[in-house]
């Protein structure tokens, strides 16, 4: 196989948690299985998405990680340490936050969900005829 679904890998039993640029895709398919991320957004909306990570409780956002060239490298033992962090947080409220997230994101994209129900106004509105 040449190319693994990220959905795959994030649905694998030994994922408990996931680096991610915060792409929209990314921060739904980790929510939708449960999975922590340890965000490191770059640029448009990942910043934005990276806070809605944090805020839920689906995951940390070290806001002192850069892509902005400024010469600051993150070095291994700094993302060793943050993974730690991530995955030992894991427990207790860090766990019922991201089963909620879980929970309301398996509401939201299932039949009759607000996810659902958005999409199919959406297309309605698309495939009016112009008046």
């Amino acid at each position: 196989k040449g190319w693994v679904e990220q959905g795959e890998v994030l649905g694998h039993r030994a994922v408990g948690g996931f680096v991610s640029h915060c792409g929209w895709n990314t921060v739904t398919e980790a929510a939708m299985r449960g999975v922590r991320l340890l965000a490191w957004p770059r640029h448009g909306d990942q910043r934005l998405n990276a806070w809605v990570v944090e805020r839920s409780g689906l995951g940390v956002w070290p806001r002192e990680w850069s892509w902005e060239g400024d010469g600051a490298l993150v070095g291994g033992e700094e993302i060793g340490r943050r993974v730690r962090e991530l995955m030992c947080s894991a427990g207790g409220g860090a766990a019922t936050a991201v089963k909620r997230v879980q929970e309301e994101a398996g509401k939201a994209a299932g039949a009759g969900g607000s996810s659902c129900r958005a999409l199919e106004e959406w297309v309605a509105k698309l495939t009016r005829a112009p008046a």
